[in-house]
């Protein structure tokens, strides 16, 4: 990393702070603990910004049986800009997020 700019590295603590929030809800939702999760990804997103919170919290939703929220987090991804690292989001979470957003869609037009 660029030790000479204090901006960056603070961003790289960032970032790995963001992905232990990330990897922590993942696993909270595995678990069947969706409110946990919840809770995980609000502390994330009041944190940093990042589009990849918003596709957890969304994951975390759906496990909740809550398509509606799940929706709303999976769109609101998609209009972020960028991501933690001042970087627009990766083609890998934009696709994640899409496909989820038509899955759940999909979900509730078939009800």
């Amino acid at each position: 990393g660029n030790h000479g700019n204090p901006s960056a590295s603070r961003m790289e603590a960032e970032a790995a702070e963001l992905d232990r929030f990330l990897g922590a809800a993942r696993s909270a939702i595995e678990h069947g603990d969706s409110e946990f999760a919840l809770k995980i990804c609000k502390n994330a997103a009041a944190f940093v910004a990042d589009p990849r919170i918003p596709v957890t919290t969304g994951r975390a939703y759906q496990a909740a049986g809550r398509p509606i929220e799940a929706l709303c987090c999976y769109r609101a991804s998609l209009t972020m800009g960028t991501g933690v690292n001042g970087h627009p989001p990766t083609k890998e979470v934009v696709e994640q997020a899409s496909s989820l957003l038509a899955d759940t869609a999909g979900e509730l037009t078939v009800g």
